[in-house]
């Protein structure tokens, strides 16, 4: 507890200082709120609110800004500061903005959601305006040097490898160990000598391929 309250008034010193440093930069707003409670085993009888899914919420800013208050949801909260600047240039953004009191509200907020992740994009006349961003796992590029065959194991050295590292053969899959992140190894074999079959991915929760490396030659 002791812990707790010296970062409570550390934090609120940080808080002072950022605001008066916003002082001398072009207009800006800044958002706080917790995204958790402390881990002390509090129950909602200890809380004044009654809620241990609510936490307070500030906004700060260098220029004239109206002052809101009253209860909104965190995914409410960008549409909200945004509807106070006069911002409302975004489908998701308007659409909490204006409809957020309808009976309906929830239920087509996640039907809208579903079109422009998932569906067949309709709220955008059935094409999706975004082009794909192009992305890797990572901030190192992993690079392959060679592939060599050692007792009944095949190793791939390298840098850069990670946990997540997975060698594939001719697109499937082999079982992987990682050695240490410049060097794989893979069990029993890879029963293919040509470079050109190989590549290297990150593999993370549930299979999902993040990133591939094809060009190991």
């Amino acid at each position: 507890m002791e812990y707790y309250i010296n970062q409570i008034y550390e934090m609120d010193l940080f808080i002072g200082s950022l605001v008066e440093e916003l002082q001398d930069y072009e207009e800006t707003v800044i958002v706080f709120y917790g995204d958790h409670l402390p881990v002390l085993d509090l129950s909602e009888r200890d809380l004044s609110n009654g809620s241990i899914y609510e936490t307070q919420y500030v906004m700060a800013s260098n220029f004239n800004m109206s002052k809101i208050d009253g209860d909104i949801a965190s995914y409410q909260l960008t549409s909200k500061v945004f509807e106070l600047l006069g911002v409302h240039n975004s489908l998701i953004t308007w659409y909490h903005q204006t409809k957020k009191d309808s009976s309906d509200y929830l239920d087509n907020l996640d039907i809208l959601q579903y079109d422009m992740l998932y569906g067949n994009y309709y709220a955008y006349g059935g094409e999706n305006p975004y082009a794909p961003t192009e992305m890797h796992m990572g901030v190192r590029e992993i690079s392959v040097d060679k592939i060599f065959d050692f007792g009944e194991s095949t190793y791939v050295v390298g840098e850069n490898f990670t946990p997540y590292s997975k060698v594939a053969v001719k697109d499937d899959f082999v079982d992987t160990v990682f050695v240490n992140p410049n060097i794989l190894r893979v069990p029993g074999g890879a029963k293919s000598r040509n470079p050109l079959d190989y590549s290297i991915s990150q593999v993370g929760k549930y299979n999902a391929v993040l990133s591939t490396l094809k060009d190991v030659e």
